[in-house]
């Protein structure tokens, strides 16, 4: 998966580097799935151009769950989303591994 990371912060000393973005590969090893739920119907999901996406690990308190339950995931596998605000929906994925390279 190619993305660019957000790498700026708020104290940084100029405009540029708070707004800095780098470009990274995530790598998935192991995957167990990737779902990927549909674009809710009243977004424009069909205009090209980069999507707006943040992440986290699924927790059991979160509103969203993955398609599967938590404790059915592989005790060796990580559970992660990605929140498509462009779609305003998911991408769900389990794998046993992943790297990320920053360039």
């Amino acid at each position: 998966m190619n993305l660019e990371l957000s790498t700026g912060g708020p104290d940084g000393p100029t405009e540029a580097l708070r707004e800095e973005y780098r470009k990274a590969t995530l790598t998935l090893e192991g995957l167990v799935y990737i779902v990927i739920d549909p674009p809710f119907p009243d977004y424009d999901f069909a205009k090209a151009g980069a999507l707006w996406i943040t992440g986290g690990e699924h927790k059991s308190t979160d509103k969203v769950q993955p398609p599967i339950p938590l404790e059915e995931i592989p005790h060796d596998a990580f559970t992660y989303r990605f929140y498509v605000e462009n779609w305003n929906s998911c991408i769900h994925i389990v794998a046993k591994q992943a790297r990320i390279q920053v360039e």
